[in-house]
């Protein structure tokens, strides 16, 4: 099971300092601050990358110009980027894996067409960050990956009590974003997703 970890746009100090000390038992970092200048996300990737976070797990949301710039793993792209298909036509890009959001079957369908290397699908279960709006649920999910023949990353409320559940259904891995940055102890928290998602 893959796991994606992502930063959540309150990011303090103390989290960005903890992120080397758990990069190696992860397999991607999302970069996704959304009220960041350009430059401020410059600053934060090169202060990443200079204590020691490997550029090949590092994924940014949106910035097709700092995934490039920075030589990062791949750019993340939901429904305020760029169009898909921009970037997964030119050959100038083919270096960058491709990700794109999905909420049900049909995006899923469309973005694998457009060219998407995996998907984020969610979100799966409740959860603080979409209050409000019902989850999809794991039928959901389900169904998504069996429509698409690309990798499917479920996000969205889970937890190392349904983890299990997750990748029971098809999912290649997860993404958390405020469990991790809550905890004191993001190393255990990791052991305890891995643990739970062989059960």
């Amino acid at each position: 099971m893959e796991l994606h970890v992502i930063t959540n746009g309150d990011m303090l100090l103390e989290h960005w300092e903890r992120i080397p000390q758990f990069i190696n038992e992860i397999d991607f970092l999302h970069i996704r601050e959304q009220s960041k200048t350009a430059n401020e996300l410059f600053t934060i990737v090169n202060m990443l990358l200079e204590k020691g976070v490997p550029a090949n797990k590092v994924i940014i949301n949106d910035r097709l110009d700092l995934a490039l710039v920075m030589d990062v793993y791949g750019i993340q792209l939901g429904y305020r980027s760029i169009p898909l298909s921009v970037v997964t036509q030119k050959q100038i890009f083919e270096h960058l894996q491709v990700g794109k959001s999905v909420h049900d079957v049909e995006e899923a369908i469309r973005a694998e067409d457009e060219g998407a290397d995996y998907l984020l699908f969610g979100h799966v279960f409740s959860t603080n960050s979409k209050k409000g709006l019902p989850p999809r649920g794991v039928q959901s999910l389900h169904a998504v990956v069996q429509s698409v023949d690309i990798p499917v990353v479920a996000i969205g409320g889970i937890t190392p009590l349904n983890v299990g559940e997750v990748v029971a259904n098809g999912a290649k891995g997860i993404a958390i974003m405020s469990p991790i940055w809550n905890t004191k102890n993001p190393l255990q928290l990791i052991n305890e997703y891995r643990n739970a998602s062989h059960l």
